[in-house]
């Protein structure tokens, strides 16, 4: 149930070479909701709408409340008819109704006139009307997507080739559009009535921007190349060559068994993921696996050839002394033995200059994994090898202006770091040296990356699920609540021998002793010490806690070492304090970061508006998107939409930032513990935090190449969602501060109130499958970045 998406029109194409010589032409819908259909711009039926002229918002019949009725037994065995609602209604339910036939209305097959028909493309325009709502069915829990359609039959009688099925596989190199935005998968292949059309990119001044085409055929491609043109404007206006980087697409080896699913496509086929720098030295064709119940249902051809396909992106560097305007240039596709294919390029540059990266407002929290890449990759740890492939993953996450850095001081802890980034070194003596080699160069590295003003948090983890203690209730003689905890479980750390060089772990007393709090400290002052010499000190936090906070004792025992040095936080639920006194509840350490689970809608901007960009720097809550729950879902790979609409999202339900998510943290089959889905992180089970490990949000926004992380198609959508975001922060604060005239307060708050219903309408609707939210968004982009130009500095 989508309150914005009352009115869905939807058109497909085909060919036909010769009008004369069909004989037959039959149509036939199954939908919800109402509908008109149209040939070639003439109506040939419509259902559940009244007669004559409907607008836009014409609503369509109603539906029965029985469709929302299922059967069930009383308290006194009687047979009744109940609400399906949302609820625990579903639980009352005696036999199992396909209510979802219910929902849906069908037309007989309609025999069409073949006059209709044109030579050449035909188009074939749906217009499909949402039924109203009658008040008295909130009751019955209606809250089905009254308005959609499920299966489109148009059916010709004719001669051999005298039509052109959108199914039709040609000959020779093809090239077709798509938003990159759109899954690309390899088994696509280009419908023949759908023309080359120019390759569009609606840009700001010093972003980055991008735009696709594929490339496929039904034999081996080889030496596939692309090249850029300078890109050049009005006024002797350029943006060079040198500006656009041409990247080619792959498979992801980690999600190779992922499956298309019937709604998205008939076709099973693996998504392109990966971006590349260079083409492969050949892309041969793959066999297309058909769905066969819906190939029959739909009427598509079976015996499909193998295709090659291989996506192709061009992304602009908009320099930030760029004219705004409107700019022109090619991509050239070559490869052996075919034509070159020139596909224009139009690129429009607006008025606004997105900030620099060190000078984004929305935080983005992401996790670096060093054990996945040294496992997944082979490679030894700490190696060359292994720290070049460390400095790519930290480069990219700081690029989408990452705010944190995490250094794991316990071994085997949540992270699923099985060494501490500190090794202590064991002297003859039984006292404690320590290696920062890793910490140092760790931090050096990140540093290159991440701009010192941009870093708000450097998480020194010292506790985690492991130090946990179970607490119980009882009374005492006088009736009085008594709390108990058991035995404090113990943190390990990493300890090699200084004569053998031998690496073990080794058990710290108990925290909240004397004996924890003298063993920590020398180590924690030396990190400080550190910190401060980099201006970092200031931002850093200690955890990381999750649902369950650390006891008191272990929050007052660092708190001795460092002072009053924050926690970070990761939960269901926020909370901004965690206590430091085991008696008196008032003494509290403030939480200085906090990603949570619950709640994060988008509101309908009619009723309410969130500014997620408004947070107090004191306390910030990031949203960690757990699957199920409502809005982004992030598990295996979802569509590159929800990628790209995932910080103004976030933004618009209220959230701070993004959290939680991990760049690297690769599936790979390594734990299948709860909240793992077999990623490092969680896979040492004394220290798993369950529900709320990484796993269960995004774990790895880059992918695997020969040589170590890349970036994917879902990272670079994310990294344009955030620019996207920022230009919407610069046009609410203006709003917020209340510096904008009537006039334009009105046109920028249609826009942004646009924005947030299509976010309503993708996340509530399917979520990672609707694409209707991203109709026209390149023109809601660039009335976005134009009035964000308009805002006063």
């Amino acid at each position: 149930y989508v309150k914005e998406l009352g009115l869905i029109c939807q058109r497909g194409k085909f060919i036909v070479n010769d009008p004369a010589k069909v004989k037959k032409l039959s149509f036939a819908l199954v939908y919800r909701g109402g509908f008109i259909a149209y040939l070639n711009g003439k109506e040939i039926a419509r259902g559940h709408l009244p007669s004559g002229k409907v607008a836009m918002n014409t609503p369509a019949e109603n539906y029965p409340l029985e469709v929302q009725l299922a059967p069930a037994k009383d308290k006194k065995g009687n047979d009744v008819q109940i609400p399906l609602s949302l609820g625990r209604e579903h639980r009352k339910i005696t036999q199992f109704v396909d209510h979802w036939s219910k929902k849906e209305r069908r037309t007989e097959t309609i025999t069409l006139d073949t006059s209709l028909l044109i030579k050449g493309v035909n188009v074939l325009a749906i217009q499909t009307h949402r039924s109203a709502y009658d008040p008295k069915y909130k009751k019955a829990g209606m809250r089905f997507a009254a308005i959609g359609v499920s299966e489109v039959h148009l059916k010709a009688e004719a001669d051999n080739a005298a039509v052109v099925s959108s199914f039709e596989q040609l000959d020779g190199l093809q090239v077709w559009n798509k938003q990159v935005w759109q899954e690309t998968k390899n088994t696509d292949f280009n419908n023949p009535a759908m023309a080359l059309e120019p390759v569009t990119i609606t840009a700001a001044r010093n972003g980055k921007f991008s735009g696709q085409v594929v490339i496929g055929s039904l034999k081996t491609i080889d030496a596939l190349d692309a090249k850029v043109s300078d890109l050049k404007g009005s006024g002797g206006a350029l943006i060079a060559s040198s500006a656009v980087q041409v990247r080619y697409g792959s498979t992801n080896p980690l999600y190779a068994q992922n499956k298309a699913l019937w709604k998205e496509s008939h076709l099973n086929g693996q998504r392109f993921d990966l971006l590349h720098d260079a083409a492969p030295a050949s892309i041969t064709p793959r066999k297309i696996e058909q769905t066969k119940l819906y190939a029959s249902m739909l009427g598509v051809p079976q015996g499909l050839k193998p295709v090659a396909t291989i996506p192709v992106w061009a992304t602009v560097s908009v320099p930030k002394d760029a004219s705004p305007g409107n700019y022109e240039g090619s991509l050239t596709i070559s490869a052996k033995g075919e034509d070159s294919v020139v596909v224009p390029i139009k690129l429009t540059v607006s008025e606004w200059t997105v900030p620099d990266v060190k000078d984004y407002h929305a935080p983005t929290f992401l996790y670096q994994s060093p054990d996945t890449l040294s496992r997944y990759f082979k490679v030894d740890a700490w190696s060359d090898k292994h720290w070049a492939m460390i400095e790519s993953s930290l480069k990219l996450m700081g690029e989408a202006g990452n705010v944190g850095l995490i250094f794991p001081l316990q071994a085997e802890s949540c992270l699923g770091n099985a060494e501490s980034m500190i090794p202590w070194i064991k002297k003859a003596d039984g006292s404690f040296d320590y290696d920062f080699s890793r910490f140092d160069r760790y931090l050096d590295t990140a540093l290159k990356y991440h701009h010192v003003d941009r870093l708000m948090y450097v998480a020194i983890n010292v506790w985690g699920a492991e130090n946990n203690r179970t607490k119980t209730k009882s009374r005492d003689a006088n009736g009085k609540t008594v709390k108990t905890y058991g035995p404090a479980p113990r943190t390990q750390i990493t300890v090699i021998d200084k004569a053998t060089g031998e690496k073990s772990k080794m058990l710290m007393p108990s925290y909240g002793t004397p004996e924890a709090e003298a063993m920590w400290k020398p180590l924690l002052l030396q990190v400080k010490e550190r910190l401060e010499k980099k201006s970092l000190y200031s931002k850093a936090v200690l955890g990381v806690s999750w649902d369950v906070d650390p006891h008191p004792t272990h929050v007052k025992m660092f708190q001795n070492i460092l002072g009053d040095i924050p926690w970070m936080r990761e939960s269901h639920f926020d909370k901004r304090a965690i206590r430091h006194d085991e008696e008196d509840k008032t003494k509290t350490t403030r939480v200085a970061i906090n990603s949570i689970v619950w709640g994060g809608a988008v509101p309908d901007p009619a009723k309410k508006r969130l500014y997620g960009w408004k947070y107090d720097p004191q306390h910030l809550v990031l949203n960690f998107n757990r699957a199920g729950v409502e809005g982004l879902v992030l598990l295996g790979t979802p569509n590159p939409w929800s990628f790209r609409m995932w910080m103004e999202s976030t933004l618009t339900g209220g959230r701070n930032g993004i959290g939680r998510a991990g760049v690297d943290y690769f599936r790979n089959g390594y734990s299948k513990g709860s909240g793992n889905a077999g990623c490092m992180f969680g896979s040492y089970p004394r220290s798993a935090v369950a529900q709320t490990g990484l796993g269960n949000n995004v774990t790895d926004l880059l992918g695997p190449s020969e040589n170590g992380p890349i970036t994917t198609v879902r990272f670079e959508n994310a990294k344009e969602g955030i620019q996207e975001a920022e230009a919407r922060i610069v046009i609410e604060k203006a709003i917020v501060a209340k510096k904008l005239d009537d006039d334009l307060t009105k046109e920028c708050l249609a826009v942004l109130d646009h924005r947030a219903r299509m976010l309503r309408m993708w996340r509530i609707a399917g979520r990672t499958n609707c694409q209707i939210a991203g109709l026209k968004w390149q023109d809601s982009n660039y009335k976005l970045f134009q009035l964000a130009a308009k805002m006063p500095k």
